[in-house]
């Protein structure tokens, strides 16, 4: 949107090649009166048409959004947990309080800070009490740091790491015990996940077979925002399916295959334990498998809330508002049931009994117009009709508007907070009850989005009226990450342009470059796609094709795109849209 003195310019400029005049002032007085009335009816009808434009913008996107997308993506990390019994099982719905909330979210009035399991878990009293690789011996405390208690006396077995196990003596088998992998020092979407598949396990010299990605009850019904963040970890649990019976194993001080390697003095200080061997490809080195980590009883946890409400007969046919805590955004609809116990079911146009439609409040959808843009017009407006309003004084007027306009931003913060305080509704369910409902009960899901996104790992928390985990430790292993917001006009507009052209499916350089808009879209200053021929990190692939993602990033979002899992879940969904024999790579250029 052009300033009334850019407008003024520009027909200044073509008057002068018109008449071949060389000064505005040379002009006739009425040419130059004429000059600024229409510089100024111009600059109001400009404002106008830009209005207008924006408007019909904002209608636009908002009908043609498509449903299926996640416009709000909760915050995820990776929770560890001491369990105090045998055998624990924990429903989606526990919770796990943050201890001590960070400043940023205490400014904003929230007084919890909850993370649940992505899915059901079992947790098991299993402990990592030494890890054994090439010459050192490792001792591991209840959170997983690791104190130098010895070494060999020559180097063992080349990438072969040793796991000296404590379990209960009520565990009969290591079937669906998730073991967590992670290289902290390398980035998260590294050549080694995609390898890790390739391990080989020991447990008493026997075979282990094994699973990649966190185990799930065959039952479990998983929403999309769950699938997404288990994709997300898949690739750094792995999964024990092996039923081998622990009493066929016998402990030991150390393996078989290290005592002779050992001085008796620091074989006799360790405790009698299961030991499992990890046997690495060599396409890992020694020096990052020393320094990769490995957790029992860690799972994916989601920032999310559970809420419940009732729908009373008296309400049927009418939108039934759904309402949160505050500065949370809608997730999804968990059940909706009637007093006779009949589900309903999700559709996109209730046509039927027993089916209910829900529409999230997209409260972030439309930016209203600056302040600042009013006020430049009215500060044009009193500097032309100063002379009809002699006794206005123009400098103070003005001085006063340039002081609303440097505290508007300040100020932005408590407007919004008052306005989410006076309505906290975050969708709008419409169901058509079954015969005789009597009334529905409604649960869903919301979360504080991106509002979470990093709290540091090693962060403590506690569970939430869980009886058996009263004392148990609860920490982060990894930081936050993931919350999104994409109500936002620039991100809808992104949206919509890729499924209008693709219809969520991966296949032309095009549909690359937009989905990549949509996820990156402010932080980047420009992308590109290139085909690139290189060798496979995989066994037995040889020489494969690759779409290598060239990302410049703008000089103020350089930190944003070294931060972990940025890169990770763009790859991942794109190639939950694309064919099987597309592969991605990622450079940033700075």
């Amino acid at each position: 949107m052009k300033s009334k003195e850019a407008i003024r310019t520009d027909i200044i400029r073509y008057a002068n090649l018109v008449w071949n005049t060389k000064n505005f002032n040379n002009l006739n007085p009425l040419v130059q009166l004429m000059i600024e009335e229409v510089s100024h009816e111009l600059f109001l009808l400009d404002n106008k048409l830009e209005e207008i434009d924006y408007s019909v913008l904002c209608k636009l996107v908002k009908r043609l959004s498509p449903r299926m997308y996640n416009y709000i993506r909760p915050s995820h990390a990776i929770l560890k947990v001491e369990s105090n019994k045998s055998i624990c099982k924990l429903e989606r719905k526990a919770g796990f309080l943050l201890k001590k909330l960070p400043d940023n979210i205490r400014e904003k009035d929230i007084t919890s800070v909850i993370y649940t399991p992505v899915t059901d878990i079992i947790l098991h009293k299993v402990n990592i009490n030494y890890i054994i690789c090439d010459k050192i011996i490792h001792q591991l405390d209840s959170s997983g740091n690791r104190r130098i208690v010895g070494t060999t006396t020559q180097r063992s077995k080349y990438n072969k790491v040793w796991i000296g196990l404590d379990i209960d003596t009520e565990i009969e088998t290591l079937k669906d015990i998730a073991f967590y992998l992670d290289f902290k020092h390398l980035p998260d979407h590294h050549e080694y996940y995609d390898i890790l598949t390739e391990l080989k396990w020991n447990f008493g010299n026997k075979p282990l077979k094994t699973t990649y990605g966190f185990p799930i009850h065959n039952d479990t019904n998983l929403s999309k925002e769950e699938k997404e963040i288990l994709d997300f970890y898949r690739d750094h649990f792995i999964t024990i399916s092996s039923k081998i019976n622990i009493k066929d194993i016998e402990k030991e001080n150390l393996p078989k295959d290290l005592i002779d390697i050992v001085d008796k003095e620091i074989t006799s200080s360790i405790p009698p334990l299961y030991w499992l061997s990890v046997t690495f490809p060599a396409n890992f080195s020694q020096a990052d498998i020393e320094k990769m980590s490995i957790s029992l009883n860690a799972f994916p946890v989601i920032n999310r809330y559970y809420n419940e409400t009732d729908v009373l007969e008296k309400d049927f046919g009418a939108l039934v508002s759904l309402s949160s805590g505050i500065l949370q955004e809608f997730i999804t609809i968990e059940t909706i049931t009637d007093l006779h116990e009949n589900e309903y079911n999700c559709v996109d146009y209730v046509s039927i009994e027993g089916e209910y439609e829900v529409l999230p409040t997209k409260r972030k959808n439309m930016d209203d117009p600056r302040i600042v843009d009013y006020l430049e017009r009215l500060v044009d407006i009193i500097h032309d009709e100063r002379s009809a309003f002699t006794g206005i004084d123009n400098d103070k007027i003005i001085n006063v508007l340039n002081a609303v306009s440097s505290i508007q931003d300040n100020d932005t913060k408590k407007i919004e907070l008052n306005r989410i305080n006076e309505s906290a509704e975050v969708a709008l369910l419409s169901v058509k009850p079954c015969e005789n409902a009597g009334s529905i009960y409604v649960s869903y899901w919301t979360t504080h989005a991106d509002l979470l996104n990093g709290i540091p790992e090693g962060t403590t928390l506690m569970a939430n009226k869980i009886p058996e985990l009263t004392k148990a430790e609860v920490m982060l292993l990894t930081e936050t990450n993931g919350g999104r917001n994409l109500y936002n006009m620039e991100s809808l507009k992104a949206i919509n342009n890729f499924y209008l052209t693709s219809k969520n499916r991966i296949l032309t350089k095009y549909n690359i470059l937009s989905f990549c808009k949509i996820e990156l879209g402010g932080y980047i200053e420009n992308i590109d796609v290139v085909r690139k021929a290189i060798i496979s990190h995989k066994l037995k692939e040889g020489i494969i094709i690759v779409m290598e993602i060239q990302v410049t990033p703008k000089r103020q979002y350089i930190d944003y795109f070294k931060q972990k899992g940025v890169f990770k879940d763009l790859l991942i969904r794109l190639q939950q849209r694309s064919p099987n024999n597309f592969n991605y790579r990622i450079k940033l250029i700075e």
